[in-house]
């Protein structure tokens, strides 16, 4: 006898699509609603089922947005393992964070990686509102995250905020990554009132210096912004 198999479970739904001659329809699905647990499940089975060039194009872009989701839960789980708890006040006066040498510890990433993640996932949480949720839905992924974080890394809270409010403000997300990052440094340069000064000083300091060396070799110092 035959165990039967509800269509409320992930290879339940595959399994009723491929009868029905759906799978289409089920693939479509998985582009249009959030990523999830379940979504993860489906699309592990569907990759058995696909046949056509297009479907496998759809299955794709699903696991695309599936990794996008996956990619929100790990930068959730990396900011809980390295909570601030985990920090220790240092005898010689402030506070040291060992969250960055935890996080490189458990994942194999060197130290600078997983300190540059962690600060990431950690503005993803506290300010980034809108680039976690655009991330849980799959709508651009983790180095999209990055390139938001890189280009408001020097800025207060609040501006950062301010940035990602005005760039991830609806369901419409254009993730080109191009284009994204463009947008974003734009944005955060509109934003910081003393960004053009900064550059202007920057480069009255820039320099190309060379000077012959005792052993005949040369050295070349360049000072740019």
């Amino acid at each position: 006898m035959f165990e039967q198999v509800s269509p409320e479970t992930p290879a339940g739904a595959v399994l009723v699509a491929a009868e029905s001659g759906r799978l289409d329809e089920l693939l479509e699905r998985l582009l249009v609603e959030s990523p999830s647990a379940w979504s993860c499940a489906v699309l592990d089975q569907l990759g058995h089922e696909v046949t056509t060039d297009a479907q496998r194009e759809k299955l794709y872009l699903a696991w695309e947005r599936q990794a996008a989701w996956t990619a929100a839960q790990r930068a959730h789980a990396m900011v809980a393992a390295a909570a601030p708890q985990r920090a220790v006040v240092s005898p010689l006066g402030g506070v040291d964070d060992f969250g960055a040498e935890l996080v490189a510890a458990l994942s194999g990433l060197t130290l600078s990686t997983a300190r540059r993640e962690l600060e990431a996932a950690r503005a993803l949480e506290a300010d980034l509102v809108g680039c976690r949720s655009a991330l849980e839905r799959g709508q651009i992924g983790w180095r999209h995250v990055m390139v938001a974080f890189e280009a408001t890394a020097h800025l207060p809270a609040w501006a950062r905020q301010h940035v990602d409010a005005a760039l991830v403000c609806d369901w419409e997300v254009d993730n080109d990554l191009a284009r994204w990052r463009v947008r974003w440094r734009r944005e955060a340069l509109r934003v910081d009132a003393d960004a053009e000064q900064r550059r202007a000083d920057a480069k009255l300091q820039r320099r190309v210096q060379c000077w012959a060396e005792p052993d005949g070799m040369a050295t070349l110092r360049a000072l740019l912004p």
